[in-house]
This record gives structure tokens, C-alpha cells and sequence, in this order.
């Protein structure tokens, strides 16, 4: 038996990181949608959604004038 996750795990796994996403919990989105690329690199949507959380951590406010 192989400890991959076939099409369908992902499908589920990036169900549940959107969720997260839209719930606020960043940090845990990220982690599922690592998965989900770790079994198909090239998930765009994992792909993108991962890249906007990033943006939401590690960008911070300019200051206003």
C-alpha cells in the first residue's frame, strides 16, 4: 500500500484549506495546500491560494503620510 495521496485526498485537502483560508487560519490553509503540492507540484490553485497567504503574513502595512 502506498502512503501517497491519490487526486481525490487532494481535492479534499485543498476543500479544507480554502475553508481555513476564508475562516482566517492562514497558517493552517498553508500547511494543507504544502500537501497538496507535495503530491501534484503543479496545483495551480494550491499554487496561487499558498502565494496569496503568503502575502497576507509576511507583507506589512506601509505607513501613511
Amino acid at each position: 500500500m502506498s502512503n501517497e495521496t491519490g487526486p481525490e485526498d487532494r481535492v479534499d485537502k485543498l476543500d479544507r484549506a480554502i475553508a481555513l483560508h476564508n475562516e482566517g487560519m492562514i497558517a493552517e490553509a498553508m500547511a494543507l495546500y504544502s500537501e497538496v503540492l507535495s503530491g501534484d507540484p503543479e496545483n495551480s490553485n494550491a499554487l496561487h491560494l499558498l502565494g496569496l497567504c503568503n502575502c497576507l503574513l509576511y507583507t506589512s502595512p506601509s505607513p501613511r503620510d
